[in-house]
């Protein structure tokens, strides 16, 4: 991924969810791994070009320490569940080719049953509505 179309799909993502103050990531280096294996050249954030987007945009990108996905908790296990969604709903249409709209549209649906969670347990009882 280039520098621009990673801009540009940061952009999409802003547009869709407002304005970002900080993004928390690991270094991934599977991704890094898989780019340099695939021979796609890999985005570095702190490229000059990025760093004067984020500074406009008022945006902080804190990473975790390398090799330590672990940190991610909540986020490595929210990846966990799309992956999950996204496969029970990619095995129904297993014999099918997929197009930009129908993975849009699946992933629109993976993102609309992940938010549509509980984040807190609720209680049955009614006499105590917090526990």
């Amino acid at each position: 991924m280039s520098t621009s179309s990673f801009i540009n799909a940061l952009r999409r993502f802003m547009a869709i969810r407002g304005k970002v103050k900080e993004f928390f990531s690991d270094r991934g280096t599977n991704f890094i791994g898989g780019a340099k294996e695939l021979g796609i050249p890999a985005i570095c954030v702190e490229d000059r070009t990025l760093k004067t987007f984020y500074n406009d945009q008022g945006t902080v990108w804190k990473f975790n320490t390398p090799y330590s996905s672990h940190m991610g908790g909540s986020w490595e296990r929210l990846i966990g569940i799309a992956r999950r969604i996204i496969d029970s709903i990619l095995y129904d249409a297993r014999h099918k080719r997929l197009s930009h709209e129908v993975l849009c549209t699946f992933m629109a649906e993976t993102t609309a049953i992940m938010n549509s969670r509980l984040l807190v347990p609720i209680s049955s009882d009614c006499d105590s509505p917090c526990v």
